[in-house]
């Protein structure tokens, strides 16, 4: 079975900590879960959470389960009260939208592929019961269900809106820039002025054929690589190996190309 126990505990232990984490993902359900206790849990949570309680310990979840018929009974079966206390502490007392985003995204994740795998193990006993099924069926069906999990859970993932995480964004950039952290710098300076490279984005830059983008890509990578040690992969599509290793050997010795392809660079 496709399930992620740490993620399904992280997620319910930052519901417990900050509920109201549940307005920044109205988009999580009980379904998303995957044994008895958790969705159990996460049922509990929401139920306090609308009782107006910004704050949610173990015994409160333990308390209200035992106003509920077998509700101890299912806490029980994911390891009772201890559990619930080993849950609560995987995360940190103050916990954000930001911190929890990818954890949530991941038991969306899980439950998309649980259905999927559902579907195909029902389905695929259904073709081997019967062998008339034709293939133009077998696509269609297959398509069907793909196209009904994805408009399931794509529309998930709404758009964020500008107030939703401008407070978030303002502090992480005041924190970048008391940390003395812009960027990493071109090596054209008048560049700096308007861009620098940072993690997650993606800078694309155009040009005419024959105009040096190989070049400055060239000296970039020089200058990030060796001049600021950062890691560099470069995925060039046009130039062989030996043109660029042969171009790199030229930019860090000061010979020419020409130089080091005749061997003339040996001479000096």
């Amino acid at each position: 079975m496709i399930n992620s126990p740490t993620t399904e505990a992280l997620v319910l232990s930052a519901l417990m900590k900050n509920p109201k984490l549940l307005l920044s993902f109205d988009h999580l359900k009980m379904s998303l879960f995957t044994t008895k206790c958790n969705k159990f849990i996460f049922t509990m949570i929401f139920e306090l959470y609308k009782n107006n309680t910004n704050y949610i310990e173990p015994a409160d979840i333990w308390g209200r389960a035992e106003i509920y018929q077998g509700g101890t009974e299912k806490l029980q079966s994911g390891g009772g009260l201890q559990y619930l206390k080993t849950m609560f502490d995987t995360t940190e007392e103050i916990v954000t939208e930001e911190m929890i985003r990818g954890q949530v995204e991941t038991l969306i994740e899980c439950s998309c592929k649980r259905e999927l795998q559902k579907f195909f193990t029902k389905y695929s006993t259904e073709l081997e019961d019967n062998s008339d099924i034709s293939l133009d069926t077998v696509f269609s069906t297959m398509e069907g269900k793909k196209n009904e999990v994805l408009n399931k859970y794509t529309s998930i993932n709404k758009p964020k809106l500008i107030g939703d995480v401008i407070d978030v964004e303002w502090e992480r950039l005041e924190q970048l820039r008391a940390e003395g952290f812009t960027g990493y710098t071109s090596c054209i300076p008048m560049l700096n002025e308007f861009f620098t490279y940072k993690p997650t984005e993606l800078i694309v830059g155009h040009a005419k054929a024959k105009v040096g983008k190989s070049f400055f890509v060239l000296n970039e990578c020089k200058h990030l690589a060796i001049d600021q040690g950062i890691p560099v992969a470069v995925l060039d599509s046009e130039l062989s190996d030996l043109t660029f290793i042969t171009r790199m050997i030229a930019r860090l010795s000061g010979f020419t190309i020409k130089m080091i392809e005749n061997g003339t660079y040996l001479e000096q």
